[in-house]
């Protein structure tokens, strides 16, 4: 349990510090590397905590490929919705670039990937599985809320579909036991989705 305690602290300390220096969208990836990923492995390997036993590993395959596919299936004609809408192809993708060519959309979805795998080994893996101790529902929960909060300041649908989506991450990588669901839905999604509103931002 107090290992349990330990990795909330550290993980409200990292939340805070992050936002503190959070400025633009250009050091997120530095940030989101070093708080999300470099920091939580060093407080995991100093707990002495396995760090396969915070989801990274390969896990249940079958779940993982049901629930991806399940996902995508369900989230495409929503993406396809949304996309139409100028408060998101007028914000996504982040990087104005990612536009030019498909090489460099390639080349952002491949950054976008590693701020993914940061955020996702954050959430759902350090602060989820770093708090199953108290409880499946709780340790949801604990990883739910500051992942939505994270969502302000972008489009304002955002905000519930991170709720609901947070929500599905974190029981199906608890039933996986391994964060790689998460991570491959939420980057898949990115992908299409940016490609949905530079498509339909190109049309106007």
């Amino acid at each position: 349990m107090l290992n349990t305690a330990l990795v909330i602290i550290t993980a409200i300390a990292i939340l805070l510090a992050r936002q503190l220096y959070f400025s633009t969208y250009h050091q997120q990836l530095y940030l989101d590397i070093v708080f999300f990923l470099i920091v939580p492995i060093v407080v995991s390997l100093v707990l002495r905590s396995n760090i396969t036993s915070l989801g990274l590993r390969i896990g249940k395959t079958k779940e993982n490929l049901c629930f991806v596919t399940l996902a995508l299936l369900v989230s495409i004609p929503l993406l396809f919705v949304a996309a139409q809408q100028p408060v998101f192809y007028n914000y996504y993708p982040i990087f104005g670039w990612a536009r030019n060519s498909p090489a460099e959309f390639s080349a952002y979805e491949l950054i976008i990937f590693i701020m993914m795998f940061s955020t996702e080994f954050f959430f759902r893996g350090f602060l989820l599985f770093g708090t199953k101790e108290l409880g499946a529902n709780t340790a949801n929960f604990l990883q739910l809320f500051p992942y939505v909060v994270m969502h302000a300041g972008k489009p304002a649908m955002e905000i519930p579909a991170s709720l609901v989506g947070g929500f599905f991450f974190g029981w199906i990588d608890l039933k996986s036991d391994s964060i790689i669901p998460s991570l491959l839905t939420h980057w898949c999604i990115n992908i299409i989705f940016d490609a949905f509103c530079i498509y339909f931002s190109s049309r106007i």
